[in-house]
Order: C-alpha cells, then structure tokens, then sequence
C-alpha cells in the first residue's frame, strides 16, 4: 500500500531516464537542460533569451513523467547517473560551454 509518504519505497517498477541531445556540437557558450521528471517541459514555451541555444532533456524513458517518479535508492541513483552522462555530453559537445540554464 502506498502511503504517499516521502520514505524510500522498497519496491516497485524501475524509473529508467534517457537523455535527448542535438545531434552536432556548437561553440555555444551556453546550453539548455530540461529535467522533464516530475512533467514534461515544452521546449517551444522557453524565455526567448535561451530559446535560440542548443536543447538536451533528461527525462523518464519508461513512463509518463510524473510527481512520483523517484521513488527508491535504485531510482534515484539512476537518475544520478544519467545526469552525469548528460553532463559529460555537454562537456564533450560544448568544450567552452560556461552555462546551463536548468529547466525543471
């Protein structure tokens, strides 16, 4: 029975998280990060200042993305990873990237 607590679950189906990129690199200085976990964020509604900048997600893989996605260590460690595998994209893509505007 789910309580709707804020504890670590013990079980349940994985949360698995895949990440969207632009396919080339740019000398862009600045990228954009959409967390689209707990709901999806529309690329197309960004502030026009970084609407123009290259696009990544992260996002939930398996699932709608939705409040409670994060619900066990396993989840959540995850989730941690694939950030980190986002970040060494950006890295990679965008050698002199000296921002990230986080979208969540």
């Amino acid at each position: 029975m789910d309580t709707d607590s804020w504890c670590w679950k013990d079980a349940g189906a994985p949360t698995l998280f895949g990440i969207s990129a632009p396919s080339n690199g740019t000398a862009a200085k600045e990228v954009v990060v959409l967390l689209s976990v707990s709901g999806r964020i529309d690329g197309k509604a960004l502030p026009p200042e970084v609407s123009m900048l290259p696009v990544y997600e992260l996002s939930v893989a398996n699932a709608v993305p939705a409040r409670n996605r994060i619900n066990t260590r396993q989840d959540l460690e995850r989730f941690s990873g694939v950030y980190q595998e986002l970040l060494g994209a950006i890295r990679q893509q965008h050698p002199g990237a000296a921002a990230i505007h986080l979208f969540a």
